[in-house]
């Protein structure tokens, strides 16, 4: 249900109910997903509550921190200060 919901953020899916749709209709998408054929697809109640576990825990901030770890690890990143935006803008190709 995760990659569905990050799938749903990258195509531009505007609501759960258009990501349910888009799962029983599209059967790459649904195995993009990691669901397989024989999988229901979870109700917009299931990722209600996914949705709510996921912003009441700080696993989010957990992977955040351990990515940015890993990048200056590998020397992606290399200042001291580092500085992250979450404001939403258009990706340029």
């Amino acid at each position: 249900m995760i990659y569905s919901l990050v799938a749903r953020l990258t195509e531009r899916i505007p609501f759960i109910k258009d990501l349910i749709k888009r799962l029983k209709k599209d059967m790459i998408f649904r195995l993009d997903c990691g669901f397989l054929v024989s999988d229901s697809v979870p109700s917009e109640t299931a990722y209600s509550r996914m949705i709510t576990l996921i912003s009441k825990s700080n696993v989010l901030e957990k992977i955040q921190e351990t990515i940015l770890h890993q990048a200056i690890t590998e020397g992606f990143i290399s200042d001291d200060t580092v500085a992250i935006a979450a404001t939403h803008f258009e990706a340029k190709d």
